[in-house]
Parts: structure tokens; C-alpha cells; sequence
């Protein structure tokens, strides 16, 4: 079992936002992971709410321009799809809302973001908590956090400190509790005021 975790914002596509510098190097840090995996098989994993939904199947459009993908209605998926590009995109067997029980012979890609309150500028301005919140993202990823509250308090405070779905976050905690993984954060960072991450793990054999 590997999953790949990688940001959820439409500023990775450099279409889309071509003075995000770090964009063009996450995608290319991301792909370089996904060549050296080799995979036989790969499973998306992102939100599928209502206002991430678009017509145009497997395009950017209702983002801005008329980027296209193999495929995709939903903007997870379709950044997915992005970075994995034409070699990559035939292998995708399942894509859904939650992590669940990863399948053991695929290549997960969680597509996720932090605190949207890390600075005045983000989208949800800045927020009391964000830093911790986002530190503590960071450090999920990389398997250093220790101790986390429960379940129900623990979404709470994601929420307050700007984590706009928690969800797969709460996923990734219990997920953390497993000791065969190995853990690595390659990218923590918050360019437009949105925590953003790309990390692996790797089940241990």
C-alpha cells in the first residue's frame, strides 16, 4: 500500500496560475514519486462536494481556461488526472470521496489542503489557530505527531483553525495510529495562504 498525498488548489495548475512559482516544481516533485512507484494500479481519493463538481468532464474550464485531462467532474480529480498525465491516467481503477481501505496493489493519490486562513490574504483571511493547525498537518504527513484529540474535537479545531473539510484529515489520524508505515513529508508550504503538502507513505514489508 503507497499513498501519495498532493494539494487540492486549482493554483497547481500553471494554466491556471502561472506566478505560483513552487506549482511547476510540486507538480514535477509529484510525478518524479509517481515514475519511481512504478504502479499497476492507481486510486484517486478527493472531495466530491456539489461546488467542486463541473459539466465540463475532465477540463479546467469552470476554473478559468480549457485545460484538459483524461478525465474527471470533480476538481480533485481533475488535478489528479493533471499530474498524472497521459502516461499514468489509463491506470486509474477507482476514484472516490474518502481513503478508506487503500487497496493494497495501488498507488492512492489523496488529494487534500490545509488551513485556507494561513495569511490576510487567504480565503479565509487570517485565522487565530491556523499556524498550529497548519504544523500539525505537517507533521501528520510526516509521522512525527504524537498525541491528537478525539475524534469529534479534533474536526473541530480543524474547522476553527480554516480546514474547510476535515474529513479526510480525520482519516489520516486514525490511519497514522498503524505501525508499518513509513512516513515522509516532502512539501509542507502555503504559498496563497493555503496549507499545502506533499508527502508518502509506504507500507512497510
Amino acid at each position: 500500500m503507497t499513498l501519495l498525498f498532493m494539494p487540492g488548489s486549482p493554483a497547481l495548475v500553471r494554466e491556471l496560475a502561472p506566478r505560483v512559482e513552487s506549482a511547476a516544481a510540486i507538480v514535477s516533485l509529484l510525478r518524479k514519486l509517481i515514475d519511481e512507484a512504478v504502479p499497476t494500479a492507481i486510486d484517486i481519493v478527493g472531495a466530491r462536494d456539489e461546488h467542486l463538481r463541473t459539466a465540463h468532464v475532465g477540463s479546467f474550464a469552470a476554473w478559468g481556461k480549457d485545460v484538459k485531462v483524461a478525465a474527471g467532474e470533480y476538481l480533485p480529480e481533475l488535478l489528479a488526472y493533471y499530474v498524472l498525465g497521459k502516461r499514468w491516467a489509463p491506470l486509474v481503477g477507482d476514484s472516490r470521496a474518502r481513503i478508506g481501505a487503500p487497496r493494497g496493489e495501488a498507488l492512492t493519490l489523496v488529494v487534500l489542503d490545509g488551513s485556507a486562513g494561513l495569511t490576510p490574504r487567504a480565503p479565509l483571511s487570517l485565522l487565530p489557530g491556523a499556524e498550529e493547525v497548519h504544523e500539525f498537518c505537517r507533521s501528520l504527513i510526516a509521522g512525527e505527531a504524537a498525541d491528537q484529540l478525539p475524534e469529534e474535537e479534533l474536526e473541530r479545531w480543524l474547522r476553527e483553525g480554516g480546514v474547510v473539510d476535515p474529513a479526510p484529515w480525520l482519516e489520516v489520524a486514525a490511519l497514522s495510529r498503524r505501525a508499518d508505515l513509513r512516513r515522509r513529508c516532502l512539501v509542507s508550504e502555503a504559498p496563497l495562504g493555503v496549507g499545502r503538502y506533499v508527502g508518502v507513505w509506504e507500507e512497510e514489508r
